[in-house]
């Protein structure tokens, strides 16, 4: 069994690079029901979650928070502010994932909360 049909899956930033994910993984058997989206623009969040059929979401919205993976799908200088947002609900345990460019490892690392895992 794929070990990704049982994860939760938050992608925050419905752009370009959303876009590839949640159609990346719905096509490798990620269940819709296991997806969300999440978008500073709630209109192109709803119009993307439409298109896949996942649900929309916003940042204080549960299904983030009980996410197993969060994949930042947005551009760089919007990461500081939102995982300023995101630190009232990262937890132990889950995976932050950056497609962000330019954007050290290290640093990334250095704003989740101990023992959530940044790539």
């Amino acid at each position: 069994m794929n070990s990704l049909q049982t994860k939760r899956i938050a992608v925050i930033g419905a752009g370009n690079v959303g876009w590839i994910l949640l159609n990346r993984l719905l096509a490798s058997g990620v269940p819709v029901e296991n997806l969300v989206i999440c978008d500073s623009d709630e209109r192109r969040a709803s119009a993307v979650a439409g298109k896949f059929g996942v649900r929309p979401i916003s940042l204080s919205d549960e299904a983030a928070c009980t996410a197993d993976a969060v994949l930042l799908a947005v551009p760089p200088k919007a990461v500081p502010d939102l995982l300023g947002a995101m630190d009232k609900w990262l937890r132990p345990g889950q995976l932050v994932i950056s497609f962000a460019a330019a954007i050290p490892l290290e640093w990334l690392e250095s704003w989740l909360p101990v023992d959530t895992t940044g790539q």
